[in-house]
């Protein structure tokens, strides 16, 4: 696939959360459809950057949909919830419609969740078999120190024919977009800052596909998002945008 790469590494983690800020809002702005439909990561890196997000923009969020990329399988109310750490640092803050907040319920039976959530993507974007993946105009991604993204930890195990999986991490099953998904948006946005990110950073880079994060790859824009900790092993100048 050919996608246009820009690697962007800011000084610090408030600089990275400014700029993700401010992209996310032009990505936004510059849509022509009439509604944008984005999807956020959990995770500690990106909290700030909501915050940003709710404060220093100006968007109309009424025609924004909001996804989740995954999610653990727990109560919404739960600590450890992707959708609650989202809704804390951003959804409390802004104006915006609760039915353009698309998050996974949590349900009695995990497959019901999947089921459900899917039915939210067939409704949003008309999938059909002839229209059979879900366009995002932006998919928010983190990389873990192991490689992963999203809730794919090993990329072999994910069920590439599925649009959401179902994964296991350290404490809790979780709920996830694939590849179907994540390498059919428009724009991926990746955000990794600090010293611990800067090995599996280069790895990434250089498409070590032993990595999930190393094998997305849609044919739209990716940016990768750094601090100069994150981005000290990056070699080749051409990657390093500072601005």
């Amino acid at each position: 696939m050919v996608n246009k790469k820009e690697i962007i590494v800011k000084n610090d983690h408030e600089q990275t959360a400014t700029f993700g800020a401010f992209l996310i809002e032009k990505i936004i702005k510059q849509n022509q459809n009439p509604t944008t439909n984005i999807a956020f990561s959990g995770g500690n890196t990106p909290q700030l950057m909501f915050e940003k997000l709710s404060k220093l923009t100006n968007l109309n969020w009424a025609k924004v949909n909001i996804f989740l990329v995954d999610e653990r399988y727990i109560s919404l109310d739960n600590k450890n919830s992707n959708f609650n750490m989202i809704k804390k640092h951003l959804l409390n803050n802004i104006d915006i419609p609760s039915e353009n907040i698309k998050n996974i319920n949590y349900l009695n039976d995990i497959n019901e969740a999947v089921k459900e959530y899917k039915n939210k993507l067939i409704e949003q974007f008309s999938l059909t078999p002839k229209n059979p993946y879900p366009v995002f105009d932006l998919i928010h991604l983190g990389i873990g120190g192991d490689g992963h993204t999203a809730s794919i930890f090993d990329h072999q195990k994910i069920n590439k024919n599925k649009l959401i999986d179902i994964t296991t991490g350290k404490k809790y099953k979780r709920i996830t977009f694939t590849y179907k998904i994540l390498n059919h948006a428009k724009n991926i946005l990746f955000l990794a800052t600090g010293k611990e990110k800067k090995d599996i950073i280069k790895k990434v880079l250089q498409k070590d596909k032993r990595y999930p994060a190393a094998n997305v790859e849609t044919k739209g824009n990716i940016y990768f998002l750094l601090d100069k900790e994150s981005a000290s092993l990056i070699k080749n100048n051409k990657y390093n945008n500072n601005r």
